[in-house]
């Protein structure tokens, strides 16, 4: 039986009756032959009955008892298989299934076997929107990030369409070749069907790795105000012997200021509007443009919104906009709003409203940026 990391497998189990009276069984599970309930950590196993169609497509109940058996006949259980999130392709369960029966002290032992699948995925994160006057350029930073569990080579990264084909909007690809999250010269240009170096310059995307990717928009100098342009990122890449791929876009419009605003989400586990994750982190320090998993109804996101005054004049009235998003409700708790010249003020729905998040920010300087920061239940 294959499963997938963080996914369930199920295994139909019958349980026979061989004795001369009808009799229960109780239900157990080990990786060894045999110490009931133990597993290796991560991994979970639950028992269920047959949904109703007689194999195991749809699951009934919960249970740990078969519950009676007349003698010779049998009763089919649903053994549910939870792969740890974090298993690598190729990891294998030996799992052990006994019936025991608490009465007659009747009981049997069953060898099983579950194997991780290999699953390539890689995040391309995240979509970005920004200004620019005609003639000049501006910057967006993605997150490349391989989700999956499993390496990933020969990753590809192309920017469309190209200038000839989009009235002189050009796009030049860079990799964070230092690690420092910051476009600089340093950086090594993306060139067409060239493969990306990666950390350690060894070409390889390990599973986990982030990588900060630089996309550089020109916009001509003949292009009037007002006029948008969108550029696509496509990724590709190859592992377990299959080729994996996403995109991003980069949205610019020309006018006579220039603002750029970058979106991050973190992770609040216990919805107080404090950010805890993903993984060991605390406070500011949670927040990734990646993506990760969120438990519906139990845990929350909190977004972050930086606008960036990235032009040499003055802006003034900047507003900064959002809105909850599908199957989403307010978090209040993890609402503010922080300007160069203090906390500004915020328009948002109540406490587990839905609707449009606005923050007023006023004035921002060349080189100034403002935050919004808010929180959505997940539902």
């Amino acid at each position: 039986m294959n499963a997938a990391p963080g996914e369930q497998a199920v295994l139909r189990l019958v349980v026979n009756n061989t004795g001369a009276r009808q009799d229960s069984y109780d239900l157990a599970v080990s990786d060894t032959d045999f110490a009931p309930g133990q597993l290796p950590s991560g991994w979970q196993v639950s028992f269920y009955r047959d949904g109703g169609n007689g194999d195991c497509a749809s699951l009934g109940a919960g249970l740990n008892n078969t519950g009676l058996i007349p003698a010779g006949d049998n009763r089919l259980i649903c053994a549910q298989i939870t792969a740890p999130a974090e298993a690598q392709g190729g990891d294998t369960l030996s799992v052990y299934f006994r019936a025991l029966s608490p009465t007659s002290g009747a009981s049997d032992i069953k060898l099983d076997a579950v194997v991780v699948v290999a699953g390539p995925a890689l995040a391309l994160t995240p979509d970005q929107v920004g200004q620019v006057e005609p003639g000049s350029s501006v910057v967006y930073t993605h997150q490349l990030t391989n989700t999956g569990n499993v390496p990933l080579n020969n990753v590809l990264l192309a920017g469309t369409p190209d200038a000839a084909a989009d009235n002189g909007w050009s796009i030049v690809l860079y990799e964070d070749s230092n690690g420092n999250g910051v476009w600089d010269p340093a950086d090594a240009v993306i060139n067409d069907s060239v493969a990306l170096q990666t950390a350690g310059n060894d070409g390889v995307l390990e599973v986990g790795e982030s990588l900060a990717i630089f996309s550089r928009i020109f916009a001509p100098a003949s292009v009037a105000y007002g006029i948008t342009n969108v550029k696509t990122l496509t990724v590709t890449a190859d592992g377990a012997g299959q080729s994996v791929s996403d995109s991003a876009t980069d949205t610019t419009t020309t006018n006579n200021t220039d603002v750029a605003i970058t979106k991050e989400q973190a992770l609040d586990s216990d919805c107080n509007g404090v950010p805890d994750g993903p993984g060991s982190c605390s406070g500011d320090d949670c927040f990734v443009f990646t993506r990760f998993e969120v438990t519906p109804g139990e845990q929350c996101v909190i977004y972050r919104l930086t606008a960036t005054n990235t032009g040499a004049e003055p802006m003034y009235q900047v507003t900064i906009n959002d809105r909850t998003q599908p199957f989403t409700r307010m978090l209040a708790a993890a609402t503010s709003c922080v300007a160069p010249a203090g906390p500004c003020s915020v328009t948002a729905p109540p406490d587990a409203g839905t609707g449009d998040v606005s923050a007023e920010v006023g004035l921002l300087g060349a080189g100034e940026a403002a935050v919004l920061i808010f929180g959505l239940r997940v539902e």
